[in-house]
């Protein structure tokens, strides 16, 4: 059980870097409008979008990369999100946010 709350831990850590990663980097209007536990909430929609989407299947480009619809995955974290009841975010803020997370999680793939 210990090593499940380690990495419940390590996880719940890592996604507040993101959070604090993002904000840091969003314009003054973003920045705003979206505090760490929207942040967190979203960064949550974007790991079960990609988890339930079958993008990550496609074949990997020579660097082991998959493209990803950033417009079509923020558009269904949009419709998603708003048919769960957490809120309505429009799409191209939502684009803005995961590209800044999808950052975040390469340079941790790079470290």
């Amino acid at each position: 059980m210990a090593i499940l709350d380690d990495d419940i831990a390590r996880d719940i850590a890592e996604d507040n870097k993101a959070a604090e990663y993002i904000a840091a980097h969003l314009d003054d209007d973003l920045k705003a409008r979206y505090d760490v536990d929207t942040l967190l909430t979203l960064i949550e929609a974007f790991t079960t979008c990609l988890a339930e989407s079958d993008i990550l299947d496609e074949k990997p480009d020579s660097d082991g990369c998959v493209d990803l619809p950033l417009t079509a995955l923020s558009e269904e974290i949009a419709a998603m999100l708003s048919r769960e009841d957490v809120g309505t975010f429009p799409a191209e803020e939502i684009a803005v946010l995961f590209d800044l997370w999808l950052d975040f999680e390469e340079q941790q793939w790079d470290n």
